[in-house]
This record gives C-alpha cells, structure tokens and sequence, in this order.
C-alpha cells in the first residue's frame, strides 16, 4: 500500500472518530450545564404497543427487529413512546452513543428495557421537562428463571469494560421486579476499564429484588436529585465508590429504605446531601470476595444523615477518616451495634461528627487531630489509654497489721503441709456434690462475710505506717491493703469523666451545652440511645460540656483529642490485697526488704513506693477505681467494699476448706498406714 493512501485511510478514521465523539462530548456538556438536548439530526424511534416506528436522521447504524432496537454505529438516538414490552440495545464494542429519552414508558418482560453491551461508550441522557419510566417483569432473574437466556438481571444493564453516564435534567424512574435497578459492570483485561456515572437528574429507583444502583468496579454518583428504596443494598461499588465531587455541590440523596444503605471496598464522601435509613448498616466499606484489600471509609464533606434500625451506623472492614463535613448518625441498640465501628480504627481530623446509640469497641477515634467528647460510656472505660484497671492479687500470706504472720499450715512434727493428695499420691481435688459440680462456699440467710481489721484491703484508703510495724526479722508479714496487684494498668481519659449511664428515647431533643451554656449541637433523636459522641472545631480541650435530653442536664464531660484504647474495666484500677509483702525486713518474698517496698502503681505493678503513701497510687481507692478515670459510672465506697468483703470471705473460706481437706487427709493417712500394717480383718 502506498504511504499516501495510508495517509488519507488514517485521516479518514480520525475524522470519523471525531465526528462520533461530538455528540457524546456535546450532550454530556449541555446535561452539565443545565441545557436540554440537541437533537437535531437525530434518529427517532417511537414506541408503540402494535411496534417501534423508526424516523431516520442523521444516523443509520441501527436495525429493527420485531419488539428490540439494535445500535451498532455511533450517533444520538432518540426514545419516545410507550410499549409494555420492548428494548434497546447498543452492541459489543460500539462507542460513542447517545440515547435521548424523550417521554419513554418501557417495559420488558423477559430481558432489560436498556441494555449497554461490552466495552461499550453510552450516555443515556433524561430530556428536560419528561418523566421517563422503565421496568421489567420476575422473568429478567437468570437466578429464579434458569430458561430465560435473554434475563439480564437489571433495567438498565451495563456490562463489563463498559463506560456508561447517565445524566440530564428530566425524570428517571425505575422500577426492578427481576433482580437490581441499574448495574455496572467489570473492569476486566479483554473488556477493558468500566465506570456507571450518575449526575444531573432526577432518579427515582424502586428496587423490589435487590440492589437499586450498583457497579461492579467504579460507581461515580456526582450530582442530581436521587430518592431510593432497595430490598436489599440501596447503592453498592464491589471496589470504587465516589458521591459527590470536590468542588460541587454533589448530589441530594434521599435512601428511603434498604438492606445496607451504602455499600463500598472504598467509599469516598466529597459533597452532598445524603440521607440513609436502613435495616442493617447504614454505611459499610466491605466486600466478602476481596481478601488482602485495604477497606476504606473515607468522608471530606457534604452532610450525611444516617439512621438504622438493627445495624452500625457506619462500618468498616478497615478503616474510617473523618476529614470534613457533617456526619450524623443514629444507630441500633440491639446486639453489639454502635454508631461507628472500624477493624483498622477511626481517624479524626475535622469536619462534624455526632453519634448517638450504645457504645461498641470501636466506637471512639484511633487517630485523632480534633477535639471530640462524650457521654454514656458504662464501665467499659473507653477514654485515653485506657487497660483492663485489674483485680490485683488476692495478697501474701502475711499477717493483718499489728500481728505475726499468717504461716502455711504444718503438720504434727512442724513440717509444711503439702496439698491432699489420694492413696495414688495424686493431688486431691475440692469436693464435688452427687452430680460432679464443685461444692460452691455456703450461702443463705445469716451467712456474712467476716469483717476485716483496719487496713485491710476493704478500707482502701488505708495505709500502715512502717513506723509502727513489726521489728525487722520478726518475719512478721504485713498485708498491704488494696494495693494494685497486678492488672492490666489503665490511666483513663480526659473524656466521659463522671458520666455514667444515660438515656435517651426516640424524639427526645439532644443538645450539647458548653460552660457558658451555648448550645454547640443539637438534634431530634432518631432512635433511644445509652451513649453520645461529638466532635467539632468548636469543641476545647479541657472544658466540661453537659449533655441536656428535653431540657435537663443529665451527665457532664470534659473534651480532649486523646487517642483512645481498648478501655477496660475501671481505670486505675485496684488490687485486693498485695504481694503481702513484710516489713522492716519481715517479708514473705525477700525477707530483709524494708517498708519502702510499698504500694505497686496502676501504671507499674512492680513499682516500689514509700510506705504510708496515699492509697489513690495503685488504684487503692476502690471507689475511685471502680468508677475509672475513662469515663466509667460511678462506683460508690459501699458498693466497692462489699466487693472486697465478698472475695475476703471467699478466700478465707478457700483457705478454710484447705486446712479441713488437710486435716481430713492427714486422718485418711494415718487409717491407711494403720490398714496396710495390720491388713483386713
């Protein structure tokens, strides 16, 4: 072939790819703008219960045939009309394509009313001023209707490596009786990259199956006016989804009622207004066929409203960033549901963010950069770095203050006593009743736990003075009382600090009050919630904000931008008992240490300290400890001493039936031995 007809052919093919891509690039420019369609040129199909009558334009790359429109070339083809039983086409590989509803009621019985084939390029632009309405029957579900090979599974199916937008300034309604409303397809090595793109328009889904608008890939909802209600996700990405755009308004979403409302492996939040009532979670960044796959839930503006009945809020099977505009959210209180929950943590870096519901592990930031505060978190002591505050010990065996130490039962001849064992020599265990459940210590009318001297780890805030403990080498050993001994340290948090349990019932009005008594938010509950977080520019580090249902303050907190912990229970927490300790040389661990081995702190169980210092180091003031620094509720003296008494009583108790089973041993023993030298009679 010579260079010069290889020129014009190449020309040529430019030319007419341009002229292909014109209406494309013009259509979509005028849907931006606001403008209707130009559709001079165009061919007209016309819709019709006896057929399609076709009116040809400037574009011929179409068939007829019977109840189905076939394109096959690009160019702007308009749909009129109304038929209870035909579609549209655009074939494998075409591009360029401009479908103009104009006024189009369509049904399909047993396929989808619109159909965008493989590695296709489609605008399907809603003419302004029209209300368009396209639905299908059961039939169009390969999955219930196995001998229906036309079934396609949506009202407008785009299939993979296919690019498809659908905008405009007129009305889409769509109606789902088969499977989804309009699905997207995959971006695959052969088909190619594939997008949905949805702006403009107004977009009504009715979705009685499934999902109402869903991609496989990249679904792109940017702007228009979208009310939905989906039997089961309202509007779902398998990987990508963006709503809105940064510099837009983004568009207005109205999810009326769903399964899941939001579903994406990563969702981007740039703009918009969008509301979500669902049944499940309201937004959830998973997908069960990824693995390895960075979940992302990630919010930059625009407000979001969610409100689910039996769900989180929002979840994330990795992580969620707050980074601006306005995110409330109202969450269930059945199960172990709360308003925010992230595997991969929450970061908080701006905008607003207001939750109300029942407290979850990762309910509270991981990351923080914001101010943020809340009320209603139970004992589980959410605030700061919060650890599990500990039991402590049950202490040594050494003796109450002022007396000689408690030492190990021994037998006649002053030997230590071992464990019981059976004539095997196996150590024997605590008595069962008839039924091998091990004999519970007595209970019952009358039955109370014996009170413990001065200073026993009941009276936490008791120390003894080393001045008055035993001389050194008395091997006297003195029980220190409500020391830490041991547990998982916790310091707590600035947050949530005395605000114990609350409640809130659906409709109440919830606001947040700063010192000042300037209301910083406030909402209408959508649902009853025990617990309330906010964060907002507004908040300050330090100040104590009330938290006012109805008009009544009912619990106070301070804010902070601490990370938080896993929490725990209590917050310093505090120990019964000690490692016992002696004095002055008299202990049972390392006889010869002094008293200045004294208390173990929260934060270093192993940590020595003065003796006779304040018992709040530790955590030995229980009821300080029991109500935790992180925001747990309050504890008071009586309740945390009869705990302690509780466990005393068990372990004397403990200690008591040792010394019986001993004893009882010891007889067994000595009748044995008298049996085995004299033998049967």
């Amino acid at each position: 072939m010579k260079p010069t007809e290889i020129f014009r052919k190449a020309l040529a093919a430019v030319l007419a790819f341009m002229l292909a891509a014109v209406p494309f690039i013009y259509l979509k420019a005028n849907a931006e703008d606001g403008s209707a369609a130009d559709m001079s040129g165009a061919s007209v199909f016309t819709f019709t219960e006896e057929g399609i009558e076709a009116t040809p334009g400037s574009y011929s790359g179409y068939t007829v045939e019977a109840n189905e429109v076939k394109i096959e070339a690009a160019g702007t083809y308009v749909l009129r009309g109304e038929s209870a039983n035909a579609s549209v086409k655009v074939k494998k590989e075409t591009k360029g394509v401009v479908l103009v509803l104009d006024g189009l009621t369509l049904t399909s019985e047993a396929t989808a009313p619109i159909v965008c084939a493989k590695s296709t390029e489609v605008t399907i632009l809603v003419s302004a001023g029209t209300v368009n309405t396209l639905s299908d029957t059961e039939l169009n579900n390969d999955e219930t209707h196995a001998d229906n090979l036309n079934a396609e599974n949506a009202v407008i199916k785009c299939k993979d490596g296919s690019n498809v937008v659908i905008c405009g300034e007129g009305t889409l309604n769509i109606i789902a009786n088969g499977k989804n409303g309009i699905k997207g397809g995959l971006s695959t090595e052969t088909e190619g990259e594939s997008s949905l793109t949805v702006l403009e328009l107004t977009l009504n889904i009715k979705a009685n199956v499934n999902d109402a608008l869903k991609a496989d890939t990249l679904l792109n909802v940017e702007s228009g006016n979208i009310t939905i209600e989906a039997a089961d996700d309202a509007i779902k990405s398998d990987y990508t989804l963006n709503i809105g755009t940064e510099n837009g308004a983004g568009p207005n979403i109205n999810i009326v009622s769903s399964s899941e409302g939001i579903e994406a492996a990563t969702l981007n939040v740039y703009s918009g207004n969008i509301t979500v009532n669902s049944t499940d979670d309201g937004i959830n960044a998973a997908n069960s066929d990824l693995t390895g796959y960075r979940f992302e839930c990630n919010f930059y503006g625009g407000r979001v409203v969610i409100n689910t009945a039996a769900g989180d809020g929002i979840d994330s099977n990795g992580s969620i960033s707050f980074a601006g505009g306005e995110v409330e959210v109202y969450s269930s209180t059945k199960s172990d549901n709360s308003p925010f929950d992230a595997d991969g943590g929450i970061s908080l870096t701006g905008g607003t963010l207001f939750g109300i519901g029942m407290p979850g592990m990762g309910s509270l930031p991981s990351s923080v950069e914001q101010n943020y505060v809340y009320f209603g978190s139970g004992g589980m002591g959410f605030g700061g770095r919060g650890g599990m505050g500990g039991m402590g010990g049950m202490g040594g065996m050494g003796g109450f203050p002022g007396g000689s130490g408690m030492q190990p039962p021994t037998d006649a001849n002053g030997n230590t006593m071992q464990p019981p064992t059976d004539a095997n020599g196996n150590t024997m265990q605590p008595p069962t009743d008839a039924n091998g459940n091990a004999i519970q210590p007595p209970t019952g009318e009358g039955m109370t736990p014996p009170e413990l001297p001065e200073g026993s780890a009941s009276d936490a805030g008791s120390v003894p003075d080393a001045s008055t403990a035993p001389d050194a080498g008395s091997g006297a050993a003195q029980q220190r009382p409500g020391r830490n001994g041991g547990g998982f340290p916790g310091q707590g948090g600035f947050a949530g600090q005395g605000a114990g349990a609350v409640s809130i019932g659906e409709g109440d009005t919830v606001s947040i009050v700063d010192s000042s008594g300037n209301t910083v938010y406030s909402a209408a509950a959508k649902r009853s919630a025990s617990f309330v977080f906010l964060s907002t520019a507004e908040l300050v580090a330090g100040e104590t904000y009330s938290l006012v249902v109805n008009g009544s303050e009912i619990a106070a907190a301070q804010a902070g931008s601490e990370a938080s912990g896993m929490g725990g229970f209590g917050g310093k927490g505090f120990g019964f008992g000690g490692r016992g300790e002696g004095v002055n040389g008299g202990s049972v661990t390392d006889p010869g240490t002094t008293a200045e081995a004294g208390s173990d702190t929260a934060a270093d169980p192993n940590n020595g300290a003065d003796s006779g210092e304040s018992a709040n180091e530790g955590g030995t003031n229980a009821a300080t400890s029991m109500r935790g620094s992180a925001g747990g509720a309050s504890g008071s003296d009586t309740f945390t001493r009869i705990i302690v008494i509780v466990l005393a009583a068990a372990a004397l108790i403990g200690i008591g039936c040792t010394a019986a089973l001993v004893t009882i041993n010891a007889r067994n023993r000595k009748k044995l031995a008298a049996y085995e030298k004299e033998g049967c009679k």
